[in-house]
């Protein structure tokens, strides 16, 4: 989807995943080389949520781990590289808002049919009616070049625009990153103040699902000058929407493969992680939690823990055993999660 390219071999072994895989047969990927902006690295595995028969929760769900081909991805606001992912129809009660559904497009790709983006309220122009991939190995967005032309205008004026209140704000183009960044030079532009002064971005999907997304779905903070924020979107081909990590922020999204549909509802995922996911066991029988992947997005180097709520069917007879995973204990920081190719 974003050009980069992976080299690896896809393996079946028998995997244990606490006792509920005891000897279970698995196919996953062993990873030899990964190519992403111009720069190659190495990773070590793949485990592929996506669509075909090789996916790793299809596999769950097919050995009977988890009670349905479902899975669910939040990941967390701006600051953080932590996102849960959830396995089966997880049911987070009360903490999560009823989730808005649309249809799951096409056979090979997490897709939906996007109907408009709004700036504020500026309709940008050739977002009507757009294939949108949701991409979780992906970290910014790409949009296709009308659209791309459109948003970047708009928004640049209401950069521009910030002069009026803040009369030392300085735009310029990043190559490194492909976009525009802007920094105040006395240093006032902090994100709660972008967050207030830039408009928010609402997304509709098929039929009418709108999600209204505050400005840091749109812009990221560089991690080399304090207070510097550059716009995470990119542009792409004609007709295809690339919908990755950074618009897809505090944002829960269900993937119902059983049904073919997604589920969609903004969320602070950070709350809902550390009610459902805790660092530490859960009495409740129902689920258990690890820390089991880093993710190394494709577009950037951002390692991103990820905490994974299981929901399953219990046992008869079968005792749970615990152990929480620290990120610097056992855990290469460039496991990348990919997608794996339809079988």
């Amino acid at each position: 989807m974003d050009n980069s390219t992976a080299i690896g071999v896809m393996v079946e072994d028998v995997m244990t995943v606490g006792d509920e895989l005891a000897g279970a047969k698995m196919i996953f990927g062993c990873g030899c080389l990964v190519e992403a902006n111009g720069e190659a690295d190495r990773y070590d595995g793949m485990a592929g949520f996506g669509r075909g028969e090789t996916t790793f929760h299809t596999q769950l769900a097919r050995t009977g781990v988890i009670d349905a081909d479902v899975f669910g991805f939040c990941s967390e606001g701006a600051g953080t590289n932590t996102a849960m992912l959830s396995l089966g129809r997880y049911d987070f009660g009360r903490d999560l808002s009823p989730l808005s559904w649309t249809r799951m497009l096409g056979d090979d790709d997490l897709a939906v049919r996007t109907m408009s983006w709004k700036l504020g309220a500026k309709i940008i122009a050739g977002s009507t009616n757009v294939y949108t991939v949701l991409d979780s190995g992906t970290t910014l967005v790409v949009l296709p070049p009308v659209m791309y032309g459109d948003f970047m205008k708009e928004l640049l004026d209401r950069i521009v625009d910030l002069n009026a209140t803040y009369s030392d704000v300085h735009v310029f183009e990043d190559y490194s990153f492909s976009t525009f960044c802007f920094y105040s030079k006395s240093g006032a532009l902090t994100n709660d103040i972008i967050r207030d002064a830039l408009p928010k971005l609402t997304i509709t999907y098929d039929p009418d699902i709108a999600l209204v997304l505050p400005p840091e779905n749109y812009l990221f903070s560089s991690w080399i000058v304090p207070r510097e924020h550059c716009i995470g979107i990119m542009k792409g081909a004609e007709g295809q929407i690339i919908l990755g990590q950074q618009t897809l922020r505090n944002t829960f999204v269900e993937y119902d493969l059983e049904n073919e549909r997604i589920g969609l509802a903004v969320t602070h995922c950070e709350n809902l992680r550390e009610k459902h996911a805790p660092d530490g066991p859960t009495r409740d029988p129902w689920r258990f939690v690890a820390v089991v992947f880093i993710l190394l997005f494709s577009t950037s180097v951002v390692g991103t823990a990820v905490l994974v709520a299981w929901h399953h069917k219990r046992r008869a007879g079968k005792e749970f055993t615990w152990r929480v995973l620290d990120d610097a204990e056992l855990l290469d920081p460039e496991i990348e999660l990919s997608d794996v190719a339809r079988a």
